[in-house]
């Protein structure tokens, strides 16, 4: 949140997407969504940053948007919801923590299995 508030959201999202940045570690890393639906940054692939939110055949992606977006309306918190292991590519569980930060959603989310 510091780097947004400090760097804007175009110069964070350089350090979120940069391994060597400080901001990705194992399957942890930064994710911004926009109202649109839109990842606006992506630690882990920067290829998904302004691009449309995808998650795996069957998983609601316009219903885990509006739930993320939600819980950043409500000041932040926990979430659960289902999508991508980054390593593996196989769908897993995850949780989020998500805050708010102008009219986007910050989060980091952590796998609750291996994807294995």
């Amino acid at each position: 949140m510091a780097a947004l508030r400090s760097d804007g959201l175009t110069r964070a999202a350089q350090r979120f997407h940069d391994k060597a940045g400080g901001f990705i570690d194992r399957d942890l890393f930064v994710i911004v969504l926009d109202r649109q639906g839109h990842f606006r940054a992506f630690g882990v692939d920067p290829s998904k940053a302004d691009k449309p939110a995808v998650l795996p055949p069957g998983v609601d992606v316009e219903a885990v948007v509006r739930q993320t977006l939600a819980t950043a309306d409500a000041g932040g918190g926990w979430m659960e919801f289902r999508s991508w292991h980054p390593v593996t590519r196989t769908p897993v569980d995850k949780m989020s923590f998500i805050l708010p930060w102008e009219d986007m959603a910050v989060m980091v989310s952590a796998n609750r299995s291996d994807g294995g």
